[in-house]
């Protein structure tokens, strides 16, 4: 069961009581425990935190049973969508508005794939005048909420296995996840790729083009969902059991949720179209916790990891 637990404390920066999990967010496991009756992991949020200082004050800390430490959750691979998941905007959207593209981007959309349409845009930038790193620094501005910020360092801190399955582009996340210092905290990023030719920057399609890439009727040619997670899967260690969380808000996050297996966990945005797909279809096997808030998507997800026993394969 979740809990909420209010406490004072004094902490003091000591590299062998806690995971750092980012500047302003503790992971902390308590080497006294006088309120809890066994070790918990405990998410701490801090205005600011200063190496070699003991910090005092009331905290709200969403705690739940955890197994050890040293355990690390190895076996929990957390994918995220990007879009409106990871992040709540579009990454796509929010350059294409605030360089500027409205108008060219709402004139061409009727007549172009998604993919391809971005692609278009980025050379128009370039027409424009426009360089790569004028589109990077529009993509540092994006906007990322700290719990999701929270969720991402926890969860990666206690050995979760973390991915991105995305329709954006590489270049839009991994300068987005830089700025706010979380690309370390994922082992792939599964989604299409770019290039910078001649001072352009390319959006090419994550599944080749030059003929048919696959055969799913819910997803858009340019990238499966379901064809990366089954990939996920097979890359897998054969001696160890595999348990997904995998968080999405969209129509093509549908296809890999009908692969994900009873021992799985998605994590649909409420009122969004994965959610509705999924209260309309009983096949999903998974069992489903819905978000609608960034913090309420901190406290689901560490609460399935903190309860979520991995067991070896006895096949």
């Amino acid at each position: 069961m979740i809990r909420q637990s209010v406490l004072t404390a004094m902490i003091s920066w000591d590299s062998s009581t806690y995971n750092h999990a980012s500047s302003n967010s503790l992971v902390f496991y308590p080497t006294t425990e006088p309120s809890f009756s066994s070790k918990q992991a405990i998410s701490l949020q801090f205005d600011s935190v200063a190496p070699g200082s003991g910090i005092t004050g009331r905290l709200s800390c969403y705690s739940s049973p955890v197994f050890p430490k040293q355990m690390a959750f190895q076996g929990i691979v957390v994918i995220f969508d990007f879009d409106r998941t990871l992040i709540d905007d579009d990454s796509d959207r929010w350059v294409v508005t605030q360089m500027e593209l409205t108008e060219v981007f709402n004139q061409l959309r009727p007549s172009l794939p998604w993919n391809t349409l971005m692609d278009r845009m980025m050379k128009e930038l370039y027409l424009r005048g426009k360089t790569v790193d004028d589109i990077a620094n529009c993509l540092r501005k994006t906007p990322l909420d700290s719990h999701i910020i929270a969720a991402i360092k926890a969860a990666h801190s206690l050995g979760c296995d973390m991915k991105i399955v995305s329709d954006a582009n590489q270049f839009f996340i991994e300068t987005i996840l830089e700025q706010h210092g979380l690309l370390g905290c994922f082992s792939e990023i599964f989604t299409n790729p770019t290039l910078v030719d001649e001072g352009v920057l390319r959006i090419l399609p994550y599944h080749a083009s030059t003929s048919s890439p696959h055969a799913c009727n819910l997803c858009p040619s340019n990238l499966c969902k379901g064809l990366v997670l089954e990939s996920i899967h097979a890359s897998a260690p054969k001696s160890k059991k595999q348990r997904v969380i995998y968080l999405g808000d969209g129509r093509g996050d549908f296809c890999p949720t009908l692969k994900l297996g009873g021992g799985d966990f998605v994590m649909p945005r409420k009122n969004y179209p994965l959610w509705d797909l999924i209260c309309s279809n009983p096949k999903v096997k998974a069992e489903v916790h819905e978000w609608s808030t960034a913090k309420g998507l901190e406290k689901i997800l560490l609460h399935l990891i903190n309860t979520t026993p991995i067991k070896a394969k006895n096949f």
